[in-house]
């Protein structure tokens, strides 16, 4: 039963032809050495720049096994300038990774003072912001080992190595202070465009992505490509109070996000359940104009702290709307009559967390943490399982310094 209210009775499979458990041995260990310097070229301007150099190896022994060593070195240069009640940062970043090669990162943030900050009026500082950029992330070792220029060996001419993964945004918001900067409001919209997202495409539809049918059949069953695309837009909400010893803080978020490309097969071709006839349904994958899974449309949080000398209370929740998923499920024939409409298929949730410390030495806290504390059955973002009440307890030290 979904909290669209469908539901649906019978068998489904649980484990498909082969030996259980089946095993996926990976393994990836990283180093990554950097520095960063930065120069006052004036009182209001100064320059940073950096330089990065990471290597990965790893091996996989899923498919096509592999085992990879990547040289990763990349570099950054940043200017932050303030003029008045206007202040400017502006960078780029340069990766060169050893799958794919070179890539870079742009990007601009700005804000500026409408009205001055003032600790006696009621109605203090007035801020607006921009923010825009791009940014990449590398496919994982499992997904070069199973992308289409690895299966096919790299000898079919026009296939080039698995790209990044690739994001494109921005976001203007207002700030708001009051009561002397006792309490702030905020609100921002953003807007972005996931682009080159990885995706496993079956043989018979890499000839869609403009792979030859020679370079699809020597696939086998299919490979990762570069081939779906998301686009998400939205709201943020959120202030912040101090009254006395006690903070308040409380956000809420809209997102309107929409899958706007995907090679997948079950996205080409979606799945029809009998009992609903008129809904085409994702098994695996959201369908081209429906939400991602799991994001919800509607997300939020408060929190309240107390503080008393060496004393610290936090109580915290964290709130989620429904949000679009899949049961995933074949029936016992094969068929499709275990799958329930995505849109708004999981159920919204809360998680309460409650925690506690006491500074008894200047070297030694006490803390205590109770996280989700009504034993709430929710589903994070990530899709794994919630974890069940839990209560945690001991003593922190700090070791060293002066």
């Amino acid at each position: 039963t979904g909290a669209n209210g469908y539901s649906v009775t019978g068998q489904s499979i649980l484990d498909y032809g082969g030996t259980y458990p089946q095993q996926y041995d990976a393994e990836t260990t990283r180093h990554v050495i950097s520095g960063q310097a930065t120069y006052q070229v004036q009182r209001a301007l100064s320059v940073s720049g950096g330089v990065r150099f990471e290597h990965e190896d790893g091996t996989t022994n899923s498919g096509t096994p592999l085992s990879a060593t990547r040289n990763n070195p990349g570099a950054f240069v940043e200017a932050q300038a303030a003029r008045g009640p206007v202040s400017v940062t502006a960078g780029v970043g340069f990766d060169h990774n050893a799958t794919f090669g070179f890539a870079a990162t742009p990007r601009v943030s700005a804000s500026a003072y409408l009205r001055k900050p003032s600790a006696s009026a009621a109605l203090g500082d007035t801020r607006v912001l921009f923010n825009a950029g791009r940014g990449i992330k590398a496919p994982t070792i499992y997904q070069e080992s199973q992308s289409l220029y690895v299966v096919v060996n790299g000898t079919v001419p026009g296939v080039d190595p698995i790209g990044p993964e690739r994001g494109s945004g921005f976001d203007v918001g207002v700030e708001q202070g009051f009561a002397g900067g006792r309490v702030r409001a905020r609100a921002t919209y953003f807007h972005n465009n996931f682009s080159d997202l990885i995706e496993y495409v079956s043989s018979s539809v890499l000839p869609q992505f403009g792979v030859s049918p020679e370079a699809a059949a020597a696939t086998g069953y299919g490979a990762y490509v570069n081939s779906s695309s998301y686009r998400a837009q939205g709201l943020e909400l959120s202030s912040d109070a101090a009254i006395g010893r006690l903070t308040l803080m409380a956000s809420y978020t809209f997102l309107d996000a929409v899958v706007t490309k995907s090679l997948s097969d079950g996205v080409l071709s979606p799945a029809i359940n009998p009992a609903f006839p008129n809904i085409p349904i994702g098994q695996y994958a959201p369908l081209v104009g429906g939400r991602p899974f799991r994001r919800p449309a509607n997300s939020g949080s408060l929190m309240a702290r107390y503080t008393q000398d060496k004393l610290e209370i936090v109580l915290a929740g964290y709130f989620s709307g429904k949000a679009d998923e899949s049961t995933y499920l074949s029936d016992a024939d094969f068929g499709y009559s275990m799958l329930l409409p995505n849109h708004d298929l999981s159920a919204g949730f809360q998680k309460i967390d409650l925690s506690a410390s006491y500074t008894f030495h200047p070297r030694a806290r006490w803390y205590v943490s109770m996280e989700n504390l009504l034993d709430e059955d929710y589903q994070p973002a990530a899709g794994y399982p919630a974890l069940p009440f839990t209560l945690r307890t001991g003593v922190a030290l700090t070791l060293g310094g002066r």
